[in-house]
């Protein structure tokens, strides 16, 4: 699983998968309420959690390899918390592709970033999570999309390949944690496009109407959206 390993500064630099895996020094001015995880088990567990992801995932595996033909992906753990998203304002972790210098080589930057929190996620959640940082929003911008579509929209998509993650991870989708996430995928989240599939695709509507919506579909019908209410922007 892990093709090399190295430490620099305090900072453990790791690869596995074709990916990158940063763990970066505490920062010994701050402190925290919970105990912070070291490094070494931060990058173990995010490790544990993307391998998941790739072998339970065919539809994430996937995406991840274009992410790879076309940019350097890495996975950061921070011992702290995370810049928060100005979209959701969430904590978990982010994708923030400037996080670290440009590379060199002038590729694309994927990058997520796990915090405190996150790390300690079970390895299903955590690789839902990174379905939806580093797949969607990696995907996002691979395409040119993050600063010109709407946050609703970038977070509709990427709660969109997070669903199918769910699905594939076998997550159980009557939990409460589920129940919370479906219903701030469509009330919330992908209202603006579940609207717009009510008034100009009314019978794809029953796509929604099941415990695992068919996301290859909606994904499809998206595209469609997105096209028409950027023409209505203009």
């Amino acid at each position: 699983m892990g093709e090399s390993a190295a430490a620099n500064n305090g900072q453990l630099e790791e690869r596995a998968y074709g990916v990158q895996f940063i763990a970066v020094p505490k920062d010994p001015k701050k402190t925290f309420d919970t105990k912070l995880l070291k490094g070494a088990e931060g990058l173990k567990r995010l490790k544990a959690a993307l391998g998941h992801l790739i072998s339970q995932s065919p539809y994430s595996a996937g995406k991840l390899e274009l992410l790879k033909k076309s940019g350097e992906v890495t996975v950061v753990y921070i011992p702290g918390d995370v810049p928060k998203s100005a979209a959701t304002g969430e904590n978990v972790a982010v994708f923030l592709p400037d996080f670290l210098p440009v590379s060199v080589t002038r590729r694309k930057s994927y990058l997520v970033v796990v915090g405190r929190h996150g790390v300690k996620w079970p390895k299903n959640e955590l690789a839902a999570v990174l379905a939806h940082e580093l797949v969607g929003h990696g995907m996002q911008f691979r395409r040119g999309r993050i600063g010109k579509l709407r946050p609703i929209d970038l977070e509709c998509e990427a709660y969109l390949y997070e669903e199918l993650a769910n699905q594939d991870l076998a997550l159980e989708k009557h939990s409460t944690e589920m129940v919370r996430f479906r219903k701030a995928l469509e009330g919330h989240w992908c209202a603006d496009f579940k609207a717009y599939m009510r008034k100009h695709q009314r019978k794809a509507t029953a796509l929604w109407d099941t415990l695992n919506p068919n996301v290859p579909k909606l994904l499809s019908i998206f595209e469609t959206y997105l096209n028409e209410t950027a023409k209505k922007r203009l």
